[in-house]
């Protein structure tokens, strides 16, 4: 009986295969100190309430005060076409990532959230340029203000990447600071990563506050036999 007990029970063993997340964080900016020319190079400027700059909620132009931080700075445009270029852009330094890949986490919000506000031609682009091979979009979203009765005219992800947002994919949605994880789908020895602000109307204002480059690895730890 015991053997035909133990026969069936190694029949219907179980291997349990746990898998960790390992997080090496090669990269933060959090624009907690003016990094201009150190660690990064951006076009600010302000004329009247348009501009693409560093603020701590002093700035008065913003709708709504970003909430959620990581401290008290981030980055925050408003209508970036004004300015000298079409759009606001703010490249990070290189970096070396040689045997990593590579995901970017970021906090993202908008200064007057479900207002009609973007329209399709407004976006956020984040790129990458790995080993100087040219800048590559790797996550993009699109105001969603397009006549349709569902739009609130929010920041939405261009989840394909084919220029239009796509209905029903995650939001830039409030002025509480949310948490984006993207994917670099290349490896190289050194990246360097930006993002885009196009937006050419007023009180269309997008916040952005803690790039963190980071190398999640899957560590397999020794499976469990139950019998």
């Amino acid at each position: 009986m015991n053997m035909k007990k133990n026969l069936l029970l190694y029949s219907f063993a179980i291997f349990i295969l746990q898998l960790t997340n390992a997080q090496t964080n090669l990269l933060t900016e959090s624009f907690e100190t003016d990094g201009e020319g150190t660690r990064y190079v951006s076009n600010p400027f302000q004329v009247s309430c348009d501009f693409f700059l560093r603020d701590d909620n002093t700035f008065s132009c913003l709708t709504n005060n970003p909430t959620g931080l990581d401290g008290s700075y981030y980055w925050t445009g408003e209508d970036t076409d004004t300015g000298v270029d079409p759009t606001g852009i703010l490249t990070l330094n290189p970096l070396v990532v040689t045997g990593f890949t590579l995901d970017i986490d970021v906090l993202l919000g908008l200064g007057r959230p479900n207002d009609f506000r973007f329209e399709p031609d407004d976006e956020l682009l984040f790129q990458y340029n790995m080993d100087g091979g040219g800048w590559v979009t790797f996550a993009a979203f699109y105001g969603s203000n397009d006549g349709l009765p569902a739009s609130t005219g929010n920041l939405v992800q261009d989840t394909d990447l084919n220029g239009a947002y796509n209905a029903g994919a995650p939001e830039i949605n409030s002025s509480a600071m949310q948490n984006f994880n993207f994917t670099i789908p290349a490896t190289g020895n050194s990246v360097q990563v930006r993002f885009i602000m196009g937006q050419d109307g007023g009180t269309e204002e997008t916040i952005i506050d803690n790039i963190r480059t980071v190398s999640y690895t899957h560590l397999t730890l020794p499976t469990k036999r139950i019998v």
